[in-house]
């Protein structure tokens, strides 16, 4: 369970609380108005009732309270849970509050003899709850959970710079528990269809790190977790004949994939191909220009992260470049949230989660270069280039 939930669950009692009272103050200013605008349109008709138009909005305020009492901690549960961009969900509950008291006080006050008549006049009764709403709740209702929506934001949570959780704040960052074996079975199963499901979101953010990663002729570039080679065939192109790119991956469907496009590239002199174990790289020291990681660190368990880092910072050479494209926990919104809620229980449709690249790269030793910061469905993602020191 993540640690801000518990944080947030204890928020939300006083949350509940807030908009309890918010949404009290929504109902009677709800009365007033349509109170006001039947004190306009008495103006023109005569032989108003207003003392009975007056006393009958006025008692609309106890199935409102009611229904107050009934919503107020779905709104702190909610407002506790979410931290960014709550205020249309809020908005949201608030129609559906208005709506629901609205209908509610039309049964109470036909003794609910409209159950017994035709739908269509359902149907008409709940337009104009809906309608009802649009015109006299909504200006309230809208500055109100603005209101609330600042009262209960949740502050930051920190996080340890150096980005590797302790045991105080190691679910901050989510963990990867598939064994290797279950996840190269998975890839395995999934190459035929990957550039299908994958290709279409991920080409332009690995267009960026291969951007950022800048190959040049004559380099001897190694990179992680090729997965169907798109980023493999682009750093052959850009290194020429005299240069060398070697790729690793976990999956030996994978790796058949991507050795036949190459073959169709005629660029197998430039590749080479491997299924190994990142944590454990069979190279010399110093052995490459550069080294490459796109959308594959966020795979590996919390504890080999530090093993993979450290591994490429050995096979590279003194002042060797490094790029890792991943997904971030640089911010915590609520597309983060609901992705980690996936990935926990159900890892086999989200097999990775956000990590702190550019602070696990700076605890490994890395000199940080450059970071650019992306989004990918209001997921963050980030590049991060740095430098092995000399």
């Amino acid at each position: 369970m993540h640690p801000g939930f518990h944080i947030r669950k204890a928020m939300v009692f006083k949350n509940s609380c807030k908009g309890f009272v918010l949404l009290c103050a929504g109902s009677l200013f709800f009365v007033l108005l349509i109170t006001i605008f039947s004190l306009i349109g008495s103006l023109w008709l005569r032989d108003f009732p207003m003392n009975t138009v007056i006393r009958e909005n006025f008692s609309l305020l106890v199935p409102l309270v009611l229904f107050s009492i009934f919503l107020s901690p779905v709104l702190g549960f909610f407002c506790s849970l979410l931290r960014y961009r709550r205020t249309v969900l809020l908005i949201v509950i608030g129609i559906i509050f208005y709506w629901m008291a609205v209908v509610v006080v039309m049964l109470f006050m036909s003794n609910f003899s409209v159950i017994n008549e035709k739908l269509f006049n359902v149907f008409l009764l709940t337009l104009w709850g809906m309608l009802a709403y649009s015109f006299f709740a909504l200006p309230v209702l809208i500055p109100l959970v603005l209101i609330l929506e600042i009262w209960t934001r949740a502050k930051n949570l920190p996080y340890r710079q150096t980005g590797i959780p302790d045991q105080e704040t190691k679910n901050f960052m989510t963990d990867v528990y598939r064994a290797p074996d279950d996840a190269r079975k998975s890839y395995d199963k999934l190459s035929k269809w990957y550039d299908s499901l994958t290709g279409p979101f991920k080409k332009k953010y690995k267009e960026a790190g291969i951007k950022k990663l800048s190959p040049i002729a004559g380099e001897n570039i190694l990179e992680i977790g090729f997965g169907t080679g798109q980023d493999i065939i682009s750093i052959a192109r850009k290194i020429g004949d005299s240069g060398k790119v070697t790729g690793i991956d976990i999956s030996p469907e994978m790796l058949k994939i991507t050795r036949e496009k190459i073959r169709k590239e005629s660029l197998l002199s430039r590749v080479e191909l491997q299924c190994a174990d990142a944590t454990k790289l069979n190279f010399s020291d110093g052995s490459f220009d550069a080294v490459l990681l796109s959308f594959t660190l966020e795979f590996f368990p919390t504890k080999e992260i530090p093993v993979v880092l450290n591994e490429c910072k050995r096979v590279l050479k003194k002042y060797g470049r490094i790029v890792v494209l991943s997904l971030s926990r640089r911010k915590e919104n609520n597309a983060v949230l609901l992705y980690e809620w996936v990935h926990e229980k159900f890892p086999s449709l989200a097999d990775c989660r956000p990590i702190f690249a550019k602070e696990m790269l700076s605890d490994c030793g890395f000199e940080i270069a450059d970071v650019e910061e992306l989004s990918l469905y209001s997921l963050p993602v980030d590049i991060v280039s740095a430098i092995k020191p000399g």
